[in-house]
This record gives C-alpha cells, sequence and structure tokens, in this order.
C-alpha cells in the first residue's frame, strides 16, 4: 500500500508542476486558468476523501445489513474533557464476504457498548452471532439501529439466511 501512496503523491505533484507551467508559461486568458486550478483542486478533494477507504482509515458509512462483529474498542465518554465517546468496530460484512473486514467508527451508545462487548464475549467461547441493522427506529432502544442475535453455527454461511 506505502508503493500506492508513493505513486499517488508522485501522480499530484506532476499534475501540480504542470499546472504550474500552464499558469506561468500559457497564453490562455486568466479566467481559463483560474478554472483549471479550481478543477484540480476539486481533484484533490476528490481523491483524498476516496483514499480515506483504502488507507485503512474507520469509515462512518452505513452498516452492512447483517455482519459479524469481529473487534471493539471503545472510547468512553469523558466529562473533564467534553468527549461524547466513540466506538470502532471491526466488521465482517456477512452479504458480501469477499470484502475484507472494515473498520467502522460510531458514536458512543451506552447500551450498544454493553451488548458488543457480551457478544464478543460469548464469540470467544465459541458462540456465534449477527449483527443486522434495524429497520425499528433505532431498534433494541439504541439510537445506531444495531440488533444482535445469536445462531447456530452452520447458519453463518454468508450464502445461508442469518435470521
Amino acid at each position: 500500500m506505502t508503493l500506492a501512496l508513493l505513486g499517488l503523491t508522485a501522480g499530484f505533484i506532476l499534475l501540480s508542476l504542470m499546472l504550474f507551467f500552464l499558469w506561468v508559461r500559457s497564453p490562455l486568458p486568466q479566467a481559463w486558468k483560474w478554472l483549471v486550478l479550481i478543477a484540480l483542486l476539486g481533484f484533490f478533494w476528490i481523491e483524498y476523501t476516496a483514499l480515506q477507504r483504502y488507507a485503512g482509515w474507520p469509515t462512518t458509512e452505513a452498516l452492512p445489513e447483517r455482519f459479524r462483529l469481529i473487534a471493539s474498542q471503545v472510547v468512553e465518554p469523558d466529562k473533564k474533557t467534553r468527549s461524547d465517546g466513540l466506538m470502532y468496530w471491526w466488521l465482517q460484512d456477512l452479504d458480501h464476504p469477499e470484502r475484507p473486514p472494515r473498520v467502522y467508527r460510531l458514536p458512543y451508545e451506552e447500551k450498544v457498548h454493553e451488548q458488543s462487548t457480551q457478544v464478543l464475549q460469548e464469540q470467544a467461547k465459541g458462540a456465534a452471532w449477527v449483527g443486522k441493522r434495524s429497520m425499528r427506529g433505532g431498534g433494541a432502544g439504541n439510537g445506531l439501529g444495531v440488533e444482535f442475535e445469536r445462531i447456530r453455527k452452520n447458519r453463518l454461511n454468508p450464502k445461508g439466511d442469518a435470521g
């Protein structure tokens, strides 16, 4: 991944140099030069936001419909620093098993924190659980809309129905 990021950085530098020479040497009207500059800055922003997915940074996208919770890291709220707290979940999308696991950044919720801790403890003992997005307005009394369901291990098959 490092080589890919170095290549992209080199590409950005090359585009910037081309823009510089266009700005200095081109007989184009000033308005066209500004248009090219704005387009290049827009391109840089789009690339930056798109690369976050590939750099391993946590996403704030919606959770998958069905997932297996692999790990969790929780930063509880802190009244001294006025931090709201965060939860980082490493999830495997059961509807798309070909995709690698992904880290999701979620707002802290005490009830969901307790549920996820229980699920991880039981999974360590051999139990199988499936997390689901809930359509019931926050589901199970939490704002994230997440429910966990214990299933038989043979039903964890991504092609099968877990519910």
